[in-house]
């Protein structure tokens, strides 16, 4: 559940992982995996394009149609490529026995 790192990180605490192993595979340089590096400048340019796009336009919707067609038109990285990294982010590749969402509805009502 979640999206980005928000779903690899409940898909690692909910693996048969134990969070010591998790937490070393962070802070241990010879155990961390590849990532994708955008290109120089991107960052720069999406601050550029959104401060643009919120000093012209007011109306919210409009803003987010802009930002979209900005990201439908971004050169990005082939699918199997973004596969590849997500997967290696994994600990296990069978789906947890824990549900998180409902240990975390628990918590909050329990």
């Amino acid at each position: 559940m979640g999206t980005s790192a928000g779903s690899v990180v409940a898909a690692q605490i909910t693996s048969s992982v134990g969070l010591p192993a998790l937490f070393q595979a962070q802070v241990d340089p010879a155990l961390q995996r590849e990532e994708l590096t955008p290109r120089e400048g991107a960052l720069v340019e999406v601050f550029e394009f959104g401060a643009k796009v919120e000093a012209e336009v007011t109306d919210p919707v409009e803003r987010l149609r802009r930002m979209g067609e900005m990201g439908l038109a971004a050169e990005t990285v082939p699918e199997a490529e973004r596969r590849s990294v997500i997967e290696i982010r994994l600990p296990s590749h069978a789906w947890p026995e824990r549900n998180l969402a409902r240990r975390r509805r628990e918590r909050r009502h329990g």
